[in-house]
């Protein structure tokens, strides 16, 4: 709807609570919403902190899912600052890895890689 900066906060409280309770998925999974609302906001360097926090959690958890989707997120920051070499890669790997978990984020990562890759020329 776009109440970004209301989401925001809305995220933000449930990951206090989140980080009280000491849930390490569902911190993860608030810390990689605020920074996919970040993006729509252009605000990168605080989703790619954001992201980068969830996916570190992710990996410490061997959450598959949620890594792919961060790897995803962090290859449309790349993008989005003209980073193509670094886009390509995030967004190569967390296309491999929805294909091996079988997840619809599978598409979103084409599309992405696409237009990556149109912009690189290849």
């Amino acid at each position: 709807m776009g109440e970004y900066e209301e989401a925001i906060t809305h995220h933000q409280q449930s990951l206090e609570i989140k980080e009280e309770i000491g849930d390490p998925s569902s911190i993860a999974i608030s810390l990689h919403n605020i920074g996919e609302i970040l993006i729509k906001l252009e605000k990168y360097p605080k989703a790619e902190t954001n992201i980068k926090n969830a996916l570190t959690i992710f990996d410490k958890i061997d959450f598959q899912t949620g890594k792919a989707h961060s790897l995803k997120a962090l290859a449309e920051i790349a993008h989005k600052t003209n980073q193509p070499q670094l886009a390509l890669s995030h967004c190569q790997s967390a296309l491999t890895l929805s294909q091996e978990l079988g997840i619809p984020l599978v598409k979103d990562c084409e599309e992405l890689l696409a237009k990556i890759q149109d912009d690189l020329g290849e």
